[in-house]
């Protein structure tokens, strides 16, 4: 309830104006980040003012301005997350404002830093839940490497292991070429790593089965991959053990 007072106060609105006037302060970008942030984890009215008033290009220039700034990449890709978890609408306007660009980006710059390489592969999931264009614009950022690389790099973290898994999953539903980007990416042997670390998780267990099966929805080449890095093998597991 009082998101939505702060948003027919125009809470919003000042908040993208002072993130716009102050790009180099990186205080007000934290702040500004945390409350667009906070805007955003409400309601779908909330996450529709917040991208009518701009703030997912204002959270982007954010993330581009400060690349050095954990607590900044942290608050812009959660926020990203939470305006992209909207719908069709919303997310399409975090890949319009290059959104996925940033959050690539980020995932490259501080893959030792748990909190943004969860937020950033959050979000990264929530946008290749749109439309073909959404997974398209996901892939073509380099977000299948940038997600692979976080599986790889916190392969005991639960919900890093599952989300990228399903995020995975929904770029491959895209077209030829998504799914293609997913194995050129090694998205495969990733998926496979995941499901024979937590054979007792039967969330990985699913989503990660799930993945496998989008990927090898696609091409001859695609379905030979999931063959060549033991796919076949992890899903015979999977089936036996659940």
């Amino acid at each position: 309830a009082s998101q939505q007072v702060a948003v027919a106060a125009g809470g919003i609105g000042a908040v993208v104006t002072a993130l716009r006037a102050h790009q180099d302060n990186v205080e007000v970008q934290k702040a500004g980040c945390g409350t667009l942030l906070i805007f955003a984890a409400g309601d779908a009215a909330c996450k529709q003012a917040v991208v009518a008033a701009g703030g997912a290009d204002a959270v982007v220039t954010a993330l581009r301005a400060h690349p050095g700034n954990g607590v900044v990449q942290q608050a812009g890709c959660a926020a990203l997350g939470y305006i992209a978890a909207g719908d069709v609408a919303c997310k399409q306007a975090v890949a319009a404002a290059d959104g996925t660009g940033a959050l690539v980006a980020a995932l490259r710059a501080h893959q030792d830093n748990v909190e943004v390489q969860q937020y950033g592969c959050v979000a990264l999931w929530h946008i290749a839940l749109g439309d073909l264009a959404c997974k398209q614009a996901v892939a073509a950022a380099g977000g299948v490497g940038a997600l692979v690389v976080a599986l790889r790099a916190h392969q005991d973290n639960m919900e890093m292991q599952r989300i990228g898994c399903v995020a995975l999953g929904h770029i491959a539903l895209g077209d030829a070429a998504c799914t293609q980007a997913v194995v050129a990416a090694d998205g495969v042997g990733a998926v496979v790593a995941t499901l024979r670390a937590h054979q007792d998780n039967v969330d990985v267990q699913q989503f990660g089965c799930v993945a496998l099966k989008d990927i090898a929805g696609g091409d001859l080449a695609c379905k030979q991959a999931v063959a060549a890095a033991g796919g076949a093998g992890a899903l015979v597991v999977a089936l036996r053990a659940h």
